[in-house]
């Protein structure tokens, strides 16, 4: 007998199955019970529910529903391998392997007959065939008779032609065409015909809420009724047929006995039968239900014309609060042919205490979480009798919110710390897999520094030589000092721009050994090896860890390379795991996921006779796609909230559930690239898996799941953040069908919009984007905000007029040294930061000190320039020079880095001409000065030529830090000694002159620089590159005042914006982190202020300074 059980709480499932235990029980004690459930989640809350309620969980076995059909089948079919011919991994093989198909596969769907492109081909095919087998077996069926699908276009037709190919295939090998399509065909006959082997078959099974189940599975679920009862409880939202179906069905029902065939003939018709019918009724009658629970009012229909029996699990609901009301109002169907005015007339009021619905809108994943945390302390505070077991958090997509969860749930302080556990982990994120797709992907790769960086991340490998985490910054550094950019000397081989070895693996070992005996003196080398010695003995045992990485990797880089036969890659594979895991690592559940599915793939193709050499990276590509993520259901309740990826513990009650992310895309929005040749696509019918329908369902499932609070959070997406968007299509029908039935203020009540304005401002709750903002603090909030750190900021804040942001205290009039007083002009924000608050940001965004083979980097170049010019002044050989950089591996050692030298030195040269015109004798200066209310002032300034005025040099183009550090030195030149002009020369044959001052002027301008210093060390002074440019482009330099004209003033405000913004090329000054500390968006009131800063503290200098050029 086949009995429907419905109902919407999973526990009344579980009470009725162990009342049919207890009270028919087994003639045979020991024979287990078969309990059929989706998921391992579900199996562990039915086992604890149990313990719970009996005391005791013993003697059941779970299946899941595909695997315990199988098992029937292998009884009742001898001839059964245990390895099916017809998994996926089979059909891929088989694809590959027969010429014919490949051939066909060529011509039709791609041109790109390359090997890798097919083998990508056959494994989407095989996906498709896969679908077919499922949910279109009576396709498969006609192919097999060579039949054709009515209204299938012609370019879908090439399916059957190889599908026809792999059953010929299978056939002269002398294999039984025994897919799982025609095993549940043929044993559906059988049971009709009587013929079914029983004997194995249990006395009964409960299977609980299989969704979705396809009508081929529920036609064998009800032929085995036959010989076993078959329990199926299925959670419904609806489980009223009266409310549910039409009188016409019902009648239909009642009326007729339908065979297995014509249930078939029903679903497989194209013509509009009573199915169709039915749910199209459904969808036109409906409104609020229709868009829920579609896909659920299709399985049920099913599932009514194939029980024998239904039993209705009723229970109630307390109503208590806006959810349960809530909850009783969708579970009596009461959207469904009811009246406007019945509607209105039946509105119940919610109390604005009630918070038993809310949802919550933010800005950012981050702040959903922030929020998530403080609501949960919030409910957690309010109500002792909830505990953290039954808190459940869903998410359609938890990887994205994984770091943030961690971040936010492990950083709350011992007060308010939730314990959590996170039932799912994506594969990809596991450190074994990565480790595994590094170490497979070597042949593909060249260990160059950038490689050798990202592999010194992988713990496994750092383990496998004993680096610990300490010794990765000192093998870094010596690798970026000695130059060792690539890994061997053949890469360079087939490489005609050059043929340097200097920034080679070997090379590199040589300056290493060589520094050990030789010291690296004034640029001197031996037999063109420049020693490296700055190792110490331990340094140099940390290099030799390295070593001994490198040349494993090299190792099994050679291993890899070459193709392979199938049988050799299983061997090579288990070596490799063996090589670089130990076997603990090997025996955790995600590395055993891995090494069965990388299994499966080789030994299908072994099966399969695959004869041919393989590459590595086809295996590897097929790998990549077939693990997804593995379930952890040993940390469900065990006394911690739960976070749940997907809505796999839908139905399961909890006093607490929580949707965050809940968007627009909330179902999934992968398409395979094949879909287009999908035929379940072309010839949609009902009961197809579709996943926007399901989740939907699944949704309200998961509201109706809820005890007493449920939440739902969803991240506003827009660039601007103090604009809304429009609130996700399932959250707009949630609220609108709450505002049909309920009400806040009476006045309101019957008007629909009002009455909707209330329902949001009651239960819509809109989030600032950031956690700290003054509006968190000065409004009284719903929900309130528990971070220390944030509640440390709210006590400044005793009434609503004081400010917010507290000025730090003023800096002491001390004794300052003259390079800390031009460290701070060069740039006043970030050493605010530094110096004031001791807080040091990261500004760097994966460089790589040697990232070409052939040219050289800004650093580098500069040092060059400047070692260059330094040879030049003291006249020494500039050819030696040449030489050790070549060595050095700083220039390529080919005609390349001759050009290199050659423009250097071009470059370098009119600079030390001009130099040598201007300077004379160059003295130093030592000085200590009372500059502002006892603030002494002391230093040295060098190079006063004997001339008169200051002579700076820099062996590059000058920038604002060069002009603003010799502006101070002139100030203060001017204040100590005569009136003279001071010269700053750069490349490209720039000569800037800074006018000579009067004694009392330059002691002016030098006092409020210094005054700048004090301020800034308190307010940070906005004095940024953006600044500098527009006023550079403002400012006429001939006249010495600022251009009126308004052309001049809107290009530097473009000037302005492309220097703040950047480009393809050039980092825009708003992605520098301490910039973005002080000005989070750009606003006309900021933009303001940087024009205001800049003029106050740059027009001194645009005055007092001219620019030339010289030859």
């Amino acid at each position: 007998m086949f009995t429907l059980y419905k109902s919407l709480k999973f526990n009344l499932f579980v009470k009725s199955a162990f009342k049919v235990i207890l009270n028919e029980p087994l003639l045979n004690p020991l024979t287990k019970e078969i309990f059929i459930v989706n998921n391992k989640e579900t199996e562990q809350w039915i086992k604890i529910f149990i313990a719970k309620k009996y005391k005791v969980c013993t003697n059941i076995k779970f299946f899941k529903l595909k695997h315990f059909i199988l098992n029937i089948l292998k009884q009742n079919t001898p001839k059964l391998y245990s390895k099916s011919e017809f998994s996926k991994y089979s059909i891929m093989w088989k694809i590959i392997n027969i010429p014919d198909i490949q051939h066909l596969l060529t011509k039709i769907v791609s041109k790109n007959n390359t090997y890798s492109t097919l083998f990508k081909i056959a494994s989407s095919i095989s996906n498709l065939f896969q679908l077919y087998l499922k949910y279109r077996p009576d396709y498969i069926k006609k192919w097999e008779q060579k039949s054709n699908i009515p209204k299938t276009r012609l370019k879908q037709k090439w399916q059957q032609i190889i599908w026809m190919r792999i059953i010929k295939y299978t056939k002269d090998a002398n294999k039984p065409i025994l897919h799982f399509s025609n095993l549940l065909y043929d044993s559906i006959k059988k049971m009709q015909r009587n013929n079914f082997i029983n004997t194995k078959l249990p006395v009964r099974i409960f299977i609980f809420n299989i969704t979705p189940i396809t009508p081929q599975y529920a036609i064998f679920l009800k032929s085995i009724s036959k010989y076993c009862s078959v329990h199926f409880f299925y959670a419904t939202a609806s489980y009223n047929d009266k409310q549910m179906f039409s009188t016409s069905f019902i009648k239909f029902k009642q009326t007729q006995e339908i065979s297995n065939n014509q249930l078939l003939s029903l679903l497989h018709s194209k013509n509009k039968n009573i199915i169709y019918h039915e749910i199209e009724n459904f969808q036109k009658n409906t409104k609020f239900q229709s868009y829920w629970i579609t896909y659920e009012y299709e399985q049920m229909l099913f599932l009514s014309l194939i029980k024998d029996k239904t039993i209705n699990l009723n229970f109630k609901i307390k109503q208590n609060s806006l959810l349960q009301y809530l909850q009783n109002k969708i579970l009596n169907l009461h959207s469904i042919q009811k009246k406007n005015n019945e509607q209105e007339n039946n509105k119940i009021l919610i109390l604005k205490t009630d918070k038993s619905l809310s949802i919550h809108s933010c800005h950012t994943l981050i702040r959903e979480i922030e929020v998530l945390h403080n609501n949960l302390l919030n409910i957690l505070n309010d109500n002792n009798d909830i505990l953290f077991q039954d808190v459940l958090v869903i998410s359609k997509n938890l990887d994205t919110y994984i770091p943030y969860i961690n971040q936010i749930f492990n950083s709350a302080s011992s007060k308010n710390f939730i314990p959590f556990s996170i039932n799912y982990k994506n594969i990809k994120n596991i450190e074994f897999y990565k480790t595994i797709l590094e170490l497979i992907d070597l042949p593909n790769i060249e260990l160059n520094i950038n490689k050798i960086t990202n592999l010194l991340n992988i713990p496994t490998l750092l383990k496998k030589v004993q680096i610990n985490e300490q010794e990765i910054p000192i093998l870094l550094q010596i690798i970026n000092q000695t130059e060792i950019q690539w890994e061997n000397d053949n890469i360079l081989s087939n490489d005609w721009l050059s043929n340097d070895i200097t920034k080679c693996w070997e090379h590199g070992l040589q300056r290493i050994f060589l520094g050990q005996i030789i010291n690296n003196i004034d640029y001197k080398f031996w037999e063109n090896i420049v020693p490296y010695n700055e190792f110490s003995t331990l340094y140099y045992n940390i290099f030799n860890k390295l070593i001994s990485l490198i040349s494993l990797l090299n190792k099994w880089k050679k291993i890899l390379s070459k193709p392979k036969f199938l049988s050799h890659w299983d061997i090579t594979f288990k070596k490799l795991l063996n090589d670089f895991f130990t076997d603990h690592e090997q025996k955790q559940p995600e590395a055993k996921l891995i090494i069965k599915k990388w299994t499966e793939i080789i030994h299908s193709g072994m099966q399969e006779k695959y004869t041919k050499k393989i590459s590595i990276t086809l295996l590897k590509n097929e790998l990549c796609n077939s693990v997804s993520y593995i379930s952890q259901s040993n940390y469900l309740f065990s006394g911690k909230i739960t976070f749940c990826n997907n809505f796999t513990l839908t139905n399961i009650p909890f006093k607490i559930i929580y949707l965050i992310g809940l968007n627009d895309n909330i179902s999934s929005n992968t398409h395979e690239s094949f879909d287009i040749y999908n035929l379940l696509k072309l010839h949609p019918r009902a009961y197809d898996p579709c996943d926007e329908i399901n989740h939907k369902n699944l949704l309200l499932k998961t509201l109706l799941s809820a005890k007493k609070f449920f939440y739902i959070s969803h991240q506003i997406v827009s660039n601007n953040y103090k604009k809304l968007n429009n609130i996700p299509i399932a959250i707009d029908k949630i609220i609108k069908y709450i505002t049909q039935y309920f009400y806040i203020k009476n006045k309101n009540k019957d008007n629909f919009n009002d009455n909707l304005k209330d329902i949001k401002s009651h239960i819509y709750h809109n989030y600032t984007f950031y956690a700290h903002e003054k509006r968190n603090f000065l409004e009284k909030l719903n929900y309130p905000n528990f971070n220390t750190t944030i509640w440390k900021m709210a006590t400044l804040i005793n009434n609503s007029h004081k400010e917010f942001i507290k000025k730090l205290p003023s800096i002491k009039n001390q004794t300052i040294n003259y390079n800390t007083l031009i460290l701070f002009w060069k740039n006043p924000i970030q050493t605010f930061f530094h110096v004031r608050l001791n807080i040091q940001l990261n500004t760097t965004k994966n460089k790589h000190m040697h990232q070409n083979k052939h040219f050289i980097n800004k650093l580098d170049q500069y040092k060059m320039n400047k070692t260059l010019l330094k040879f030049f002044l003291y006249k020494q050989n500039t050819n030696q020079l040449f030489q050790y950089y070549k060595n050095i591996g700083i220039i390529p050692n080919n005609n390349i880095g001759n050009i290199i030298w050659e423009y250097t030195k071009k470059l370098i040269t009119p600079l030390y001409d001009q130099i040598m015109k201007i300077k004379k004798i160059l003295n130093n200066s030592k000085f200590c000065i009372n500059v502002k209310n006892k603030c002494m002032l002391h230093g040295q300034l060098k190079n006063i030529n004997s001339s008169g005025g200051l002579l700076r040099w820099k062996a590059t183009k000058l920038s604002f830090q060069d002009i603003i550090s010799c502006w101070l030195e002139h100030l203060l030149y001017c204040s100590l000694y005569k009136k003279h002009n001071s010269i700053l020369i750069g490349t490209n044959h720039q000569i800037i002159t800074f006018y000579k001052l009067e004694n009392k002027t330059a002691k002016y301008y030098l006092k409020k620089y210094i005054s700048g210093y004090f301020d800034g060390m308190e307010q940070p002074i906005l004095l940024t590159k953006s600044g500098i440019n527009w006023i550079n482009a403002i400012y006429d330099k001939k006249n010495n005042k600022f251009y009126t004209n308004t052309n001049k003033n809107l290009n530097a405000y473009k000037i302005f914006l492309n220097t703040w913004n950047g480009n393809n090329w050039i980092t825009g000054e708003k992605d520098d982190p301490y910039i973005q500390k002080m000005i989070v968006y750009l606003t006309k009131k900021n933009i303001q202020k940087i024009y205001k800063t800049t003029k106050k503290w740059l027009t001194p200098i645009l005055k007092n300074i001219s620019y030339s050029k010289y030859h």
